[in-house]
């Protein structure tokens, strides 16, 4: 399986998910949906340009987030990326 990697500014879990903490802190995100949860992650490039990756997560993986050092790692590549945060409420 592939993992991606990133720096985050935001993150926004979309679907059924279950969160635990490991005995190093780190966030534990677990997808629940059996057609896979969606996580959105937005980071920021050197130049300050914000980028928006979309995860589709199948369920059963997890999404581990290091919320001390704004890392995430996600199972798999990215589904689609836009310019910009394109984070919507609700």
């Amino acid at each position: 399986m592939n993992y991606t990697i990133l720096e985050y500014t935001k993150i926004q879990f979309r679907g059924t998910w279950t969160r635990s903490i490991s005995a190093s802190g780190v966030s534990i995100y677990k997808a629940g949906d059996p057609a896979g949860s969606e996580v959105i992650v937005v980071g920021e490039t050197e130049a300050g340009v914000l980028t928006t990756y979309i995860f589709i997560v199948p369920v059963s993986n997890e999404v581990w987030a290091n919320l001390a050092e704004n890392l995430v790692q996600v199972p798999g590549t990215c589904r689609s990326s836009y310019v910009g945060d394109t984070t919507k409420c609700g």
